[in-house]
């Protein structure tokens, strides 16, 4: 089958986005690049037709974060909501984020608390249509959340829309929401690649049936992280080494 990323939109190296940092994508037309260890972050203006750096210029804002640091995970819920959690403990805090601000684009808060189930060794990805989907490599089991923007307590009320266990999903493996009700499954280990097909209502499996592509990538391999930053685009990025690539998504 054909590979999902036939080519590539720009590639280079980032001589200062290296190292023990993580990159959120923030929807449209900016990206945080975050220092756990320090708090520190820098938000960028993100470029898709970019033909050089996509995080081309200067920061939009730049700070450093107290209470965000090391043992937390964050997760863009678009609609410029950032979830900002503690696997450890469950707590969490949904930051309302101001794009344009450069002072503070995490001003204050609309939903905080604690999870009873969702803590430890999870992963949340958000799979667009405010829904959320948590998983937990160690086992393969999974939830599907949907997701209430208005809700002050709990941004995922009531009980799970669908859940389930996948035999074949879990640890050594990667999932990358690329848009379209398509999930792209990882092998960072050995650059095997599944691309399914995302079922919302199959209360049997979320990614049923056979892969829609799948093989083997050479080059996307190893210590590399995979982030979607539009409805065509994944960004290839190396920590490292602060190498990284815009691959074009057809699928």
């Amino acid at each position: 089958m054909s590979d999902p990323f036939p080519s590539s939109n720009t590639k280079g190296q980032w001589q200062s986005i290296r190292g023990q940092k993580e990159l959120i994508f923030m929807g449209a037309d900016r990206m945080f690049e975050w220092e756990p260890g320090s708090g520190s972050f820098r938000l960028w203006h993100y470029d898709r037709y970019a033909s050089g750096d996509p995080l081309p210029g200067s920061p939009v804002a730049q700070g450093s974060w107290s209470s965000i640091r090391s043992g937390h995970e964050l997760v863009y819920l678009f609609q410029n909501r950032l979830l900002d959690w503690e696997p450890s403990s469950g707590k969490f805090r949904v930051w309302n984020f101001d794009r344009n601000n450069s002072s503070d684009p995490l001003p204050n808060t609309s939903c905080e608390g604690q999870w009873n189930s969702i803590r430890g060794a999870h992963k949340l990805i958000y799979i667009d249509g405010d829904q959320v989907l948590d998983w937990e490599p160690s086992t393969g089991k999974y939830r599907l959340w949907a997701y209430d923007r208005n809700h002050r307590s709990d941004p995922f009320p009531g009980s799970a829309l669908v859940s389930g266990e996948w035999s074949s999903i879990r640890s050594g493996h990667e999932l990358v929401y690329l848009s379209n009700d398509k999930m792209l499954d990882w092998e960072p280990g050995s650059g095997a690649y599944k691309v399914w097909r995302v079922d919302r209502h199959n209360s049997q499996d979320l990614l049923p049936g056979s892969p829609v592509a799948e093989g083997k990538w050479q080059t996307i391999v190893g210590h590399r992280k995979l982030y979607r930053v539009a409805e065509d685009q994944v960004l290839d990025w190396e920590p490292e080494s602060g190498k990284y690539t815009v691959w074009r998504v057809q699928v």
